[in-house]
């Protein structure tokens, strides 16, 4: 939490937020409920809400004195962030924003940056499970022949516990598909 106050408090001031402005925008955040559930869920989710405030801080900082170390930066953090979560593929752009004459220099010290730091952990993905982001589909769907709402209904509940295990994520993925069946 304090790592994403201090990097909104930094970015509030890289845009030029009004001390109003930066105190609207510091409620705001902490107001959100999803940001406590994301940091007290015990993955590395947490670890992505101060990150994206950090490499932004650290994209316009590159953007507006385009130097070595600041692209270096940029790209560390963003392999750091890719080491996180695959989903931050959505940032990978900007870990290539440049402008100026050494456009492509810059460019090639980002690439070779994040190709030696998070490459690694990418090929496994592509070599343990066939796609970039490892992450494997483990939902059969359901079926042509399954049309009515108690076959569907049926096909979930066989689906959700066919295991034996009955744990609360269980009952709450079944009801969550049951609302999504009867929606």
């Amino acid at each position: 939490m304090l790592s994403l106050w201090i990097g909104t408090r930094g970015l509030a001031r890289r845009l030029g937020l009004s001390e109003w402005m930066e105190a609207a925008a510091l409620f705001v955040i902490f107001s959100c409920q999803m940001l406590y559930g994301a940091s007290c869920h015990i993955s590395n989710d947490a670890l992505l809400i101060p990150w994206t405030v950090f490499f932004l801080n650290a994209v316009i900082d590159s953007f507006e004195t385009p130097v070595y170390r600041r692209t270096a930066l940029v790209a560390i953090l963003m392999a750091l962030g890719l080491l996180i979560k695959a989903s931050l593929l959505v940032f990978l752009p900007l870990a290539f924003a440049a402008r100026g004459a050494l456009l492509i220099r810059r460019t090639l010290l980002a690439t070779g940056i994040l190709t030696v730091l998070a490459g690694p952990w990418y090929l496994r993905n592509v070599l343990l499970y066939h796609n970039l982001t490892g992450t494997v589909d483990t939902t059969p769907g359901i079926g042509p022949a399954e049309t009515n709402s108690r076959s569907l209904f049926t096909s979930v509940a066989q689906q959700h516990f066919s295991d034996g295990s009955h744990g609360a994520l269980d009952r709450q993925q079944f009801l969550y598909d049951v609302l999504l069946i009867n929606a």
